[in-house]
């Protein structure tokens, strides 16, 4: 190779670096927005005087509202058709919009779900472009790369929980320190991110990929597995802090507890995450995908068995599912962005997500009946089912479908 080709190659890595971090960035700020009102649930159930089960609609509404916003982003091919930096900056400002209003002027419960449903829709236009345009600068380390960025996801929904240490502070600064932070995010996108080599621009829209990909084994299996994991996911990211307070006989989340769960949730997803991506990257993505939904699976089905142990049993338990629970996340938007048809990835990856996001509904709202009939001890038992379906689909496909 010439020195002009070894500088300009050089010259290139450095770019894609200072990208990747960059979209990075916008994950772990732009989504801090979305447990921010499941980490203050109990606040809004003293202050507005709602039962637990009627503030979870909170959450159910981001996750609809993501479902919706995605799957008009995939029918659309949106993603396909703008700038993903653009689509990703304008979303997280009025996401920022959207929250600030509900942490000022909100009071009541139908208000605050409307006004949650809206920032879910607004959340489509922000992790699914984060995934083209970390495509479109990742080739040889893909795994690594997608691994990183739902690491950051992970971080970024964690974080409301962390802020739980500043216990003196009403639940409206919380909320409206997330809404900062995702304004952020979106200046960030808008002013110095932009697509890579590694993307096609479409000379015609195809948005009937969105399910012809499911003729295709690459893709098929790709979208299968994710649909597994996110079975268990969400239910997961909802309801362990209330899993933990049952566990811990506490009433409230302390600020002791909120670090905790940061750290198991947040700093376990991303450890679980990056770790994913490296080990992907040597082993092949389907094994390390597959071990993943085996140990969160595993973690569902002993979870009775820890219910109720010392503080540090639980934190380490805790820190386990919340590493293998994400870990595999990355490497499903990876699968599915190198074996798509490369004129439709963002048609594809919107789809992907949609669909996921649609089984996070049924699962989050389960869980707290479950526990009502039960007790929080048995709430997650029943969430293996999504890991074994997702190995299922996972080993009915041949490696080499994917790169």
């Amino acid at each position: 190779m010439s020195q002009f080709g070894q500088v300009a190659r050089i010259d290139l890595a450095a770019r894609a670096s200072h990208q990747l971090a960059l979209i990075a960035f916008t994950q772990i700020f732009g989504l801090s927005v979305w447990f921010s009102s499941t980490a203050v649930l109990p606040s809004l159930v003293r202050d507005w005087g709602i039962s637990v089960s009627e503030a979870a609609w909170l959450s159910m509404a981001t996750q609809v509202g993501f479902a919706a916003g995605a799957v008009s982003v995939s029918l659309t091919g949106a993603l396909d058709r703008f700038m993903p930096h653009q689509v990703l900056g304008v979303s997280a400002l009025i996401v920022a919009l959207l929250t600030t209003v509900f942490a000022l002027f909100v009071s009541t419960l139908p208000v605050a779900v409307a006004i949650r449903f809206l920032i879910g829709i607004c959340f489509a236009g922000v992790y699914p472009p984060a995934l083209k345009l970390t495509a479109s600068w990742s080739f040889k380390n893909r795994s690594m790369s997608f691994g990183i960025l739902g690491g950051c996801l992970t971080l970024g929904s964690a974080l409301p929980y962390l802020l739980n240490v500043f216990d003196s502070f009403p639940w409206q600064a919380l909320v409206g320190g997330t809404a900062l932070a995702c304004a952020g995010a979106g200046i960030i996108s808008l002013l110095w991110i932009r697509s890579g080599p590694f993307s096609e621009t479409p000379r015609a829209i195809d948005v009937s990929y969105a399910w012809r990909m499911f003729k295709e084994a690459g893709p098929r299996s790709a979208c299968l597995g994710y649909f597994g994991h996110m079975f268990e996911l969400y239910a997961v990211w909802t309801w362990i802090p209330v899993f933990l307070l049952h566990s811990l006989n506490q009433q409230a989340m302390t600020p002791t507890l909120g670090v905790s769960v940061f750290v198991c949730l947040g700093l376990g997803g991303f450890v679980g995450c990056v770790l994913g991506g490296a080990m992907a990257e040597r082993f092949g993505q389907q094994k390390v995908a597959i071990s993943a939904l085996s140990i969160s699976g595993l973690c569902c089905v002993l979870s009775p068995l820890v219910f109720g142990s010392s503080f540090e049993t639980l934190l380490i338990f805790t820190f386990v599912w919340g590493a293998s629970v994400i870990a595999d996340s990355g490497l499903f938007s990876a699968m599915l962005s190198s074996s798509a048809n490369q004129r439709a990835v963002g048609t594809a990856l919107s789809a992907q997500t949609a669909i996921g996001f649609l089984l996070t509904i049924v699962t989050i709202q389960i869980t707290p009946v479950i526990a009502g009939v039960y007790g929080w001890q048995y709430a997650f038992p029943y969430l293996v089912i999504g890991p074994v379906l997702g190995i299922l689909a996972m080993t009915g496909t041949r490696p080499r479908a994917f790169v």
